[in-house]
């Protein structure tokens, strides 16, 4: 009979716990309102470090900020995973799209569906089971954005956004 209760009790205080984490999320100011059919509110940011502007999206939470990775990232609800922005500092020599390509294997970017080159760089766009990758290479950076399949658009906005100042 102990053993009984205090299985219940374990069972009632795991389902308070996952009561309490869901109706905190509504309140967390980090999570994104959905009602705007996909769309997320983004801001200017300028990092003198590396030497870049981007979009990111607005409350976003910073990740890692340092002289060769920036990294912010902010909750969508209803989604698994989050919207993020990572940027970094490019080694590599990249002369054409072939060579971007090369590099991104070696990074295990696999499932291309689009490589074009853009008005101030390259872009690839990976497509994953329930997310898109997108990649810009600018100068002596490169952001990846990642986000859910519905916020394809969005991805692209904030990785087209990007400018190396130096």
């Amino acid at each position: 009979m102990r053993r009984l209760s205090f299985t219940f009790t374990i069972m009632f205080a795991c389902a308070l716990a996952s009561y309490a984490s869901t109706n905190s999320m509504k309140s967390d100011p980090k999570v994104i309102n959905h009602k705007k059919e996909g769309s997320i509110d983004l801001v200017s940011y300028k990092n003198k470090k590396m030497g870049f502007t981007i979009l990111i999206p607005q409350r976003s939470q910073v990740m890692v900020n340092t002289r060769y990775v920036y990294s912010v990232s902010r909750k969508v609800s209803g989604y698994k995973t989050a919207v993020e922005v990572l940027v970094s500092a490019m080694k590599e020599d990249v002369k054409n799209l072939s060579d971007l390509k090369k590099i991104m294997k070696r990074r295990l970017v696999e499932n291309i569906v689009k490589a074009k080159e853009t008005e101030n760089g390259m872009m690839i766009i990976e497509e994953q089971d329930a997310s898109f990758r997108v990649f810009h290479k600018v100068g002596k950076v490169m952001v990846q954005v990642s986000v859910p399949k519905r916020l394809k658009e969005t991805a692209e906005k904030i990785a087209k956004s990007i400018k190396f100042t130096r």
